[in-house]
């Protein structure tokens, strides 16, 4: 079968999927502490002097960490509303940067995927060095963005994570962002 040809049905049948499913206490358990290996070994990394390992384990951190607040995001990782915020809140202190911010800009991207003010399709808009190139300036739009529209009594609202580190409209136009 040549790459990106449809399954035949028979193939899909034969697979087990568990999307969408329950997790049991302890898949939630090991969910949640999937980020903490990489987290010590970069600490420990660092505190030896060894800098080009502790970034790549960072690094690995970080993505581990984002498929936590994309779960906490959907309300999918088998906590409740209010366990999943404060999932968000703790990775925003540990992360750097509001992941309350990361769930509005991500459940906009769902309602409005690749539409002209979907934050977070920016790099799928352009080529290969344009979506590299947007890297940095990636955080910084993002939290604009949440941090600019969405309001304080939302649900939604970047302020969850307590007061904003900047206020109202300073990041907005550092980088072209509305």
């Amino acid at each position: 079968m040549a790459t990106g040809e449809p399954l035949p049905n028979a193939v899909l049948r034969q697979i087990a999927w568990r999307d969408l499913v329950a997790l049991t206490p302890a898949e939630v358990a090991r969910e949640l502490v999937l980020p903490l290996p990489w987290l010590a070994a970069s600490l420990a990394a660092a505190a030896y002097g060894l800098y080009p390992v502790a970034l790549a384990f960072s690094f690995v951190f970080f993505l581990v960490g984002l498929r936590i607040v994309h779960g906490a995001c959907h309300y999918a990782i088998g906590l409740s509303r209010r366990a999943s915020e404060i999932v968000l809140f703790v990775l925003s202190l540990v992360m750097l940067g509001s992941m309350h911010a990361v769930k509005w800009n991500h459940l906009r991207h769902h309602r409005s995927c690749l539409a002209a003010d979907d934050i977070e399709a920016m790099g799928a808009r352009g080529s290969a060095w344009r979506a590299i190139l947007l890297g940095p300036r990636f955080p910084v739009r993002l939290g604009a963005g949440g941090w600019s529209s969405a309001g304080t009594d939302s649900a939604l609202s970047p302020v969850s994570d307590g007061d904003r580190p900047v206020p109202d409209g300073v990041l907005c136009g550092l980088d072209g962002a509305p």
